[in-house]
């Protein structure tokens, strides 16, 4: 993506684990994150902000998350037979180290 998009000044990637490949792919190709690309990543995992460059990322409820999914599954196995159900959950934008805000 960096040799066929060196306009790109951000990556948004589907989550933590993969933002941090792409913030050793700069490092290895001499891009400055934040000044030259904004990196973040999806699901704010304890690793996200134990580094000494801090991930920008979106934080989930992953305990509801999972607490709901299991409840759901529970009805399959019991019986439930309608049609799939859509839950939607809260996010939040954590802002941190790889990604600037615009002056």
């Amino acid at each position: 993506m960096l040799a066929e998009h060196p306009e790109a000044d951000a990556v948004i990637c589907g989550n933590d684990l993969i933002a941090l490949g792409v913030l050793d792919v700069c490092r290895e190709a001499g891009v400055q994150v934040p000044e030259d690309l904004a990196v973040t990543g999806f699901d704010d995992m304890s690793f996200s902000s134990a580094g000494p460059l801090q991930l920008s990322t979106v934080t989930v409820p992953r305990e509801l998350m999972g607490r709901r999914a299991a409840r759901m599954l529970f009805q399959r196995i019991s019986g439930y037979n309608g049609p799939p159900r859509e839950d939607l959950l809260s996010y939040h934008l954590q802002i941190r180290e790889t990604s600037s805000r615009s002056q």
